[in-house]
This record gives structure tokens, C-alpha cells and sequence, in this order.
């Protein structure tokens, strides 16, 4: 029995060893590096593409499709729903309505 705790405790040694070197050195004395901040101005850059619009902005889509005839309406000028606000020539839509 003595045997082999003697055997069994040699074996374990170089991994006792190995253990107690890495504890020693790796929890040791030499000094960290220390890193001082520095005072610059930083530059980035972003790119985006993209459409702007004022906040309170809206599109107008005409039902049908032709060149405008009469504008009744100017630019910063408030409207309601249901305001005309151009005109447009449509030889269809002439059509349709004479037709119908």
C-alpha cells in the first residue's frame, strides 16, 4: 500500500510542479502598462442618401395623367380638402366624361 502511494505521487509531480511554476509567475510582480488618455479632436464621417422633407410637407398625385392646363393655386398658399388646385388636359378623360 505504501507502494503505491509513493508511485501515485510521483506520477502526480510534474503536474503539481507545472501547476504551482504557473501560479507563482502568471500572480507576479511586474508592472501593467499604463495608458494615459490624450486630448484631439475627432473626426467622422457619415454617408447616407436620402430624400429631405419639411415636417409638415405633402405629395399631390393626379388621378389622371396629361400636361397641366391651369395652376389655381401659388406656392406657401394654404388649401383644405377637396381644393382644386390645377388642372390637367387628359384627351381620355375628355372622352370618358363625354362618353359616359
Amino acid at each position: 500500500m505504501k507502494k503505491q502511494l509513493f508511485t501515485d505521487f510521483f506520477s502526480t509531480l510534474p503536474i503539481i510542479c507545472f501547476l504551482t511554476f504557473t501560479f507563482l509567475t502568471s500572480c507576479g510582480g511586474s508592472e501593467s502598462e499604463v495608458i494615459y488618455p490624450e486630448v484631439r479632436t475627432i473626426t467622422e464621417s457619415v454617408y447616407a442618401s436620402g430624400l429631405i422633407k419639411a415636417k409638415n410637407q405633402y405629395e399631390a398625385f393626379a388621378l389622371g395623367s396629361g400636361p397641366i392646363e391651369e395652376i389655381f393655386v401659388s406656392e406657401g398658399d394654404t388649401v383644405k380638402i377637396g381644393t382644386p388646385i390645377m388642372k390637367i388636359f387628359s384627351e381620355r378623360e375628355k372622352l370618358n366624361r363625354e362618353s359616359g
